[in-house]
């Protein structure tokens, strides 16, 4: 964009009578410099397009603040200023809006961790519980319960790793279930 251009767009006293090519040459000098120093600061690349867009709005909407503005320097300056002020105020705002969260649910926030760590070992133990009763089944109750629960394989995975036929996996998968439900019911009565 040629000086005299930028000049149009700045002293113009209705941004309306601006030309399409005129907006168009603005925003290709200065949207990509802009785009990249808020991308810097922010680290997002929506956010970052928001302000360089807001920043490029505010300088063409604001035409008489503006108009003792000589150079294309200052202008480039005017932007860049602008547009890493607004990145800023974008991050401090979301760090209080974090810090008043942070604050409000601090409390539940621990309570949850907690609550969770004592679930993860409930869990666990379950998984022991269930896998030592699995250990205490005949052949081939233990092989099919292993490779199902364990291993994680179907079925058919299974019917084809035993040689057996698919329906007789699912009818022993099936008794190795009640016969685990048997010991575990046992043990939880002693």
């Amino acid at each position: 964009m040629q000086q005299i251009d930028l000049f149009l767009v700045i002293k113009r006293e209705n941004l309306q009578k601006v030309t399409r090519k005129e907006l168009s040459d603005f925003y290709t000098r200065y949207s990509r410099r802009l785009f990249n120093t808020s991308l810097r600061i922010v680290g997002n690349s929506q956010d970052a397009e928001e302000i360089m867009h807001d920043t490029l709005l505010k300088f063409l909407l604001r035409e008489n603040d503006l108009l003792s503005i000589l150079n294309d320097y200052q202008v480039s300056a005017w932007l860049t200023k602008t547009c890493a002020r607004a990145s800023i105020d974008l991050i401090r705002s979301r760090k209080q809006l974090v810090e008043q969260e942070t604050e409000l649910l601090g409390d539940n926030i621990i309570d949850n961790q907690q609550e969770s760590a004592q679930q993860r070992e409930l869990i666990e133990y379950k998984a022991q519980q269930i896998a030592d009763s699995i250990s205490q089944l005949d052949q081939p109750y233990k092989t099919i319960l292993t490779l199902v629960l364990i291993e994680g394989f179907d079925y058919s995975e299974v019917s084809q790793i035993t040689g057996s036929k698919e329906t007789t996996i699912r009818s022993q998968f099936s008794r190795g279930k009640e016969k685990i439900r048997n010991i575990l019911h046992y043990d939880n009565r002693r």
